[in-house]
This record gives structure tokens, C-alpha cells and sequence, in this order.
């Protein structure tokens, strides 16, 4: 069985004694995270939640705007739609207000309304602020500077897709810490900022904050509910390969430890086919031990 290092993974103290085959159920587990044992011993009546996100997207809207094509005709869209059907996944797809496509500046305002309807009847795909570009994410720009680039995206959004269609988890570009502007996310229906997958767990918290959300996986501060993003899709598809069973066993200590599970990856990343793959496979999972999608 692979370990977490194994697989390009960290994990917080609590979960990694979960982790430990050799002392799943044992005293030091329980002391990081009392309800691990329980949880573990009644699976049955706590099913976890999983939250699926595509970070980075931005080409794939050009591209269908560009080809005259269906929404849901472009690559992109339709590997997310099929996993929608097969799985009954939800995906949040955080946006790029700019970027480069072939050599050339490019915007969303650039796309026509006309793909409202599909949108709209998609309702299990939202869509969020990522950033004004790749160059530009959040935290290199004042607090009014951050309102004004999101003002603009959610604008293009609701113009593209219409009313209604934007997130509640949201994960900003490079794992942006807008703390500053949590009055202005919430009034914009942000629930959840989702943060780094790295070690550091948090860049700008303050040390109490950032201690509490290693070893809860949790923690609410400025009127926001921060998390953990758990799994880079695309680590979990990398060299070495790692078998199915391993990153399953993985997938589910978390999972059902936390209360919940964050999947994610990058709009460029799902052009490879073993992206896709580990896609697939893990939100297949995700069905198959019943979870929730949010």
C-alpha cells in the first residue's frame, strides 16, 4: 500500500495517523482528531461530502466561442458532462477573466450571450472568480483592485450563463488568502475559500488560525469557512504510477475522517488522458460509497 508521501500528498496530523494502517484506531490517532474512531466505526451513518472543482478555465470558453460550437461539443465540456451523468457530479469551474489563446489577448466579454440556455440548463456546473489573469492573481492586488477584477468577472458570468449560476466554494488563483474582501465574497454568496493543498496549510493566517485549521481541517475566520484542498487530480495521475485500490484507500481515510473530500484540478490538465482516467476514477468513488456532492 502506498503512503501519503508516496503519492504526493500532505496530510495534517490528524489524518495522517488515520493513514497508518499499523495504528488506524490507535490512542495517538484519537488524541489528533477524537471522532476518527467513532467515524470509522460508524460509516454507515455519516456519509461525507465531496466538492469537485476545475481551476484555470478559460481556453475552453474562447475556443467554443471561437469554433462555433455547442458549449457541451467542446472537449472540455463535454468529459465534464459526461461525468456529471455517470456520477452525478457537480463542478465548480473558476474563471480567468483574461488570458492568451493563440498568440492573442483574449476576454471573456468576448463571448456571445447566446450560450445562456445551455448553461442555464446545466445545473449542476457553476461557475467562479479565479482571477484577472494568470499573471495576475489575487494577492498581488490591493483589496479594491480584487472587487473591482471580480465585479468584472461576475458580470461576464452572469452574462454568459445567467442569474444564478455562480459558486459557493470558491479557490482563487494560486490559493489567494482575500481575508480583506471576505464582506464583498460573502455578499457574493461565498460560503467557502478553499485553500493551499501544500504544507503550509495557510500563507497569511494568523499562527492560532493556521493551527486550528491543520489539525481540525476546518476553520471559520472572517465570516468565511476555510478548507483544505485536499487532491490535485493531476498529482494523483503523475509518476510513479500508484494502483487504484491504494489512492481509493487514500481517498477514503480523508474523506470519512474530515467529513469531507476536495477533488480537484486544471482546465489544461484535462487535455491528458490520464487525467481523465484518475478523473473519472476517483469521482467514481465517490459514487460508489454514496457521497454527496456540493
Amino acid at each position: 500500500m502506498a503512503g501519503s508521501a508516496e503519492l504526493g500528498i500532505f496530510r495534517p496530523a490528524w489524518q495522517r495517523s488515520a493513514w497508518n494502517g499499523h495504528h488506524r484506531y490507535s490512542a495517538g490517532a484519537s488524541a489528533y482528531a477524537p471522532g476518527v474512531y467513532h467515524q470509522h466505526r460508524e460509516r454507515g451513518k455519516v456519509c461525507p461530502i465531496y466538492h469537485f472543482s476545475v481551476d484555470d478555465v478559460f481556453e475552453a470558453l474562447i475556443q467554443m466561442s471561437d469554433w462555433e460550437m455547442r458549449a457541451f461539443d467542446h472537449p472540455f465540456f463535454r468529459f465534464l458532462k459526461e461525468m456529471h451523468h455517470r456520477y452525478g457530479m457537480n463542478c465548480d469551474a473558476y474563471l480567468f477573466l483574461e488570458g492568451n489563446v493563440g498568440g492573442k489577448k483574449r476576454s471573456l466579454s468576448e463571448i456571445p450571450k447566446s450560450y445562456r440556455e445551455e448553461f442555464q440548463g446545466a445545473t449542476w456546473l457553476r461557475f467562479g472568480p479565479h482571477a484577472l489573469n494568470y499573471d495576475v492573481p489575487p494577492y498581488t492586488q490591493a483589496p479594491e483592485e480584487q472587487e473591482r477584477t471580480f465585479d468584472r468577472l461576475y458580470s461576464e458570468i452572469e452574462r454568459i450563463a445567467g442569474p444564478g449560476k455562480t459558486c459557493d466554494w470558491v479557490r482563487l488563483h494560486f490559493f489567494s488568502e482575500a481575508y480583506e474582501i471576505a464582506p464583498y465574497l460573502r455578499k457574493r454568496g461565498v460560503s467557502t475559500l478553499l485553500l493551499t493543498d501544500k504544507q503550509a496549510i495557510a500563507y497569511r493566517l494568523p499562527a492560532a488560525a493556521r493551527d486550528r485549521l491543520r489539525t481540525e481541517g476546518m476553520f471559520e475566520y472572517g465570516g468565511l469557512r476555510l478548507r483544505q484542498s485536499q487532491y490535485r487530480i493531476e498529482n494523483l495521475a503523475a509518476p510513479p504510477a500508484v494502483c487504484r485500490a491504494d489512492i481509493e484507500e487514500e481517498l477514503g481515510y480523508t474523506a470519512w475522517d474530515s467529513g469531507y473530500l476536495t477533488l480537484f484540478t486544471h482546465e489544461i490538465e484535462l487535455s491528458r488522458r490520464e487525467v481523465r482516467q484518475r478523473t473519472e476514477e476517483c469521482l467514481g468513488y465517490t459514487a460508489a460509497r454514496g457521497m454527496r456532492p456540493v
